[in-house]
């Protein structure tokens, strides 16, 4: 209030000095307009042309605001788009990863087929396992003793085990329908831990990484009215439970 006071008193004292006022004052208005890109005119007073500082200073605000908001909206989808893409490498890494493991198991299994003759044994696959029936190995009639010509039969069997050293092993032990039920079943499971001692003498496997099925004359593969059928159903299945590669 003082400055204004003493202002007015000093204008009071020289009429021109109102004149210079009023023109430093458009000129400093006039400077607030070219910094916000707009001509000013000073033919109707400075209402005007305050007033359009003012609106153009009150849509900078809004176009501030506006743009803020775009800015978070952007950065929430770039948020999104970053987890999204994060989220598709994960998953072309796993499935380079699957197909990798799945490309190393193939070959293992090639190599297991490559080991047998027709003759010694067939390879099945089921699923992620792999069954090896050794059409090759025989026992005889009632007995559950291998002979020594089989040894070299079981020797590539454990080259087989060995292409997949975590998977567990299942031997199923089968007979034809001769004779009594409950007996083929005993003779079955006989037969069966006869190879599982067989491989654990000569691998080194701990006893729980080999198990022993008989399932005796309950899963036949053929016909047990003739000779050659009842002889496919007298087998051994080494089955080869993979739970990596």
């Amino acid at each position: 209030r003082s400055y204004i006071a003493a202002l007015v008193k000093d204008y009071r004292k020289d009429d021109n000095s109102w004149e210079r006022f009023i023109l430093s004052y458009e000129d400093k208005v006039k400077r607030f307009s070219e910094e916000l890109n707009f001509k000013t005119r000073f033919d109707t007073g400075l209402e005007k042309p305050l007033k359009s500082i003012l609106l153009t200073i009150a849509s900078i605000k809004e176009d501030k605001e506006r743009l803020t908001e775009e800015l978070r909206e952007k950065n929430v989808e770039i948020k999104y788009l970053s987890s999204e893409l994060n989220r598709t490498r994960g998953k072309e890494a796993s499935l380079k990863g699957e197909l990798e493991a799945e490309k190393r198991r193939e070959t293992k299994i090639k190599r297991i087929e490559l080991l047998f003759d027709p003759s010694e044994a067939i390879v099945i696959r089921e699923g992620p396992d792999v069954m090896l029936r050794l059409v090759g190995l025989s026992f005889a009639p009632g007995k559950a003793e291998i002979e020594a010509e089989y040894f070299r039969l079981l020797t590539k069997v454990q080259r087989a085990i060995r292409e997949f050293p975590d998977c567990r092993v299942v031997i199923e032990g089968h007979t034809d329908s001769i004779g009594h039920e409950s007996i083929n079943m005993q003779l079955s499971t006989k037969r069966a831990s006869a190879v599982k001692t067989y491989l654990l003498a000569n691998m080194g496997l701990p006893d729980t990484g080999i198990g022993v099925v008989g399932y005796g004359e309950s899963r036949p593969i053929s016909s047990n009215e003739n000779k050659a059928g009842r002889s496919r159903n007298r087998r051994i299945d080494v089955v080869l439970e993979i739970v990596g590669d």
